[in-house]
């Protein structure tokens, strides 16, 4: 008779532990894709949010080709000695460099979209927009944190 008792009572201490730990859990902040940031604080109408989409969109396609080709060369720079270790440490830093020419020329796009009344805006834009390149939130769940330009 007390074997049912106590695990009807370890049970319900289970639940109660689950209940409060769901109740008394905070929520994670929420960190808005920097696309929806920029065609509210913009206040885009659909075209201008249109045609940032399209270019938002293929930059980050090359800007993830770019960083594919500067992982590689980054495990070349390390698994290599001398002139190999150069040309390699050469290559990475022309990546980084079209990084910032890539950044640089999608602002400029940005900016050209904006109306007059929106180009008021653009500078706050701007900024918000570098502090989510340099100071990305959070990382998931179970990833280590991002370290790079802006982390420790």
């Amino acid at each position: 008779m007390w074997i049912p008792l106590s695990l009807v009572a370890l049970l319900m201490a289970a639940n109660i532990w689950v209940l409060t730990r769901t109740i008394n859990r905070t929520p994670e902040p929420q960190f808005p894709p920097p696309k929806l940031m920029v065609v509210e604080m913009l206040d885009f109408d659909a075209r201008q949010a249109k045609a940032f989409r399209k270019n938002a969109e293929e930059h980050h396609r090359s800007m993830r080709q770019l960083d594919q080709k500067q992982n590689a060369w980054t495990q070349v720079y390390f698994e290599t000695q001398g002139l190999e270790k150069q040309g390699a440490l050469d290559t990475i830093q022309a990546c980084m460099l079209q990084k910032l020419e890539k950044t640089e020329t999608h602002f400029q796009f940005l900016e050209a979209l904006c109306r007059p009344d929106q180009k008021a805006k653009f500078p706050e834009v701007k900024e918000a927009l570098m502090h989510r390149i340099l100071q990305p939130g959070p990382p998931p769940k179970g990833r280590p944190p991002r370290h790079g330009m802006g982390n420790p």
